[in-house]
């Protein structure tokens, strides 16, 4: 399909052309990083919003093979999940352009790039709670809006320059209820280390309670600044979990005013049961409970808080290519219900 003829069928099924707003003499000549997707470049609008560019890398024909549709499937269900959660919590997409010769997808400058990058870094608690609260808040709005995001952990979790978290990446995304519109089911992709057992067991796919196991463990991964299972290879992961039903260690947890309450909260979170587990709102009241019991609430940048530490160039390629993979769904989804 000429690259036209894409742009129009995007603009007539509600996408921004922003084309034209694009200030090209300030876009690199280079790309940033590169995904399985296509590449990133950074650049600017002409209002001087600092935007991320990133480029669909289209190989042969649209909706050709099998393998096509069955990404423009997924695609569809993505961009569809991702449409439905407007919430500062949640990265924002502007539309897309003309770049280059190809269609590209325009969304903000992260310009901290991806919350995995700080996590081994000096952070004051308080602050590294109050990162769990923005994180526990935006999953809360997705599954009051029928969302299951399918994939929390650091590295999908964007730091924006207002301190700001925002969740990325609704490739592993579920519709719940009456918000499913029929879509394929898939089987379940997860990261291994953020997976509860019943996705580790193959006996569930992604819902409410396996994205309340995941996040207890990114909230553990934020406190600690450590991966889960820090000493464990990735192929013991499953025994650890699923067979012998242990646990991430006390020992690993940091001391402050509320560590035996935040503990016990997150052990309701890895809950063998599902049901056990509570719900997003319920884990977002309390911390904000534990917040409170620690220090005055967090209002803005600390003495000693992830935004003062620059990022190396690995940090902001692996976070960009987050970017790439995460919403370059969106342009499929558009495409896919063409039926082509």
């Amino acid at each position: 399909m000429p690259l036209d003829e894409v742009a129009r069928c995007l603009i007539q099924h509600g996408c921004t052309d922003i084309s034209n707003d694009l200030d090209l003499s300030n876009c690199s000549q280079d790309a940033v990083a590169r995904g399985g997707f296509g590449a990133v470049y950074r650049g600017l609008l002409k209002s001087g919003q600092p935007i991320a560019i990133k480029c669909v890398e289209v190989l042969g024909q649209w909706g050709v093979s099998d393998e096509s549709h069955k990404v423009l499937r997924r695609a569809a269900k993505e961009l569809y999940a991702w449409t439905r959660s407007s919430h500062p919590g949640v990265l924002n997409l502007f539309g897309f352009a003309r770049f280059r010769g190809q269609i590209a997808l325009v969304s903000p400058w992260m310009s901290n790039g991806s919350l995995g990058s700080y996590l081994a870094r000096t952070i004051d608690i308080n602050y590294r709670i109050q990162l769990c609260i923005q994180i526990t808040q935006a999953l809360e709005h997705l599954h009051s809006s029928g969302v299951v995001h399918g994939d929390i952990k650091p590295d999908n979790i964007m730091l924006s320059d207002n301190h700001q978290v925002q969740l990325a990446d609704f490739g592993s995304a579920v519709l719940t209820g009456d918000f499913s519109l029929g879509f394929t089911p898939t089987d379940p992709k997860f990261t291994l280390r953020f997976a509860s057992p019943e996705l580790l067991g193959g006996t569930s796919e992604h819902t409410t309670k396996t994205d309340i196991y995941a996040l207890s463990m990114t909230i553990l991964s934020i406190l600690t600044g450590k991966r889960p299972f820090p000493n464990k290879r990735d192929h013991a992961i499953v025994a650890e979990v699923l067979i012998h039903k242990n646990r991430p260690p006390l020992s690993d947890f940091p001391i402050f005013a509320g560590r035996d309450r935040l503990w016990g909260l997150l052990e309701r979170c890895w809950a063998h049961t599902p049901e056990d587990r509570p719900t997003a709102t319920e884990v977002s009241h309390a911390l904000i409970e534990v917040e409170r019991g620690v220090y005055e609430p967090w209002t803005g940048p600390c003495s000693r808080n992830i935004l003062d530490y620059a990022s190396s160039s690995e940090d902001w390629s692996d976070s960009l290519i987050v970017l790439i993979d995460a919403s370059v769904f969106f342009f499929f989804f558009l495409l896919s219900i063409l039926g082509v």
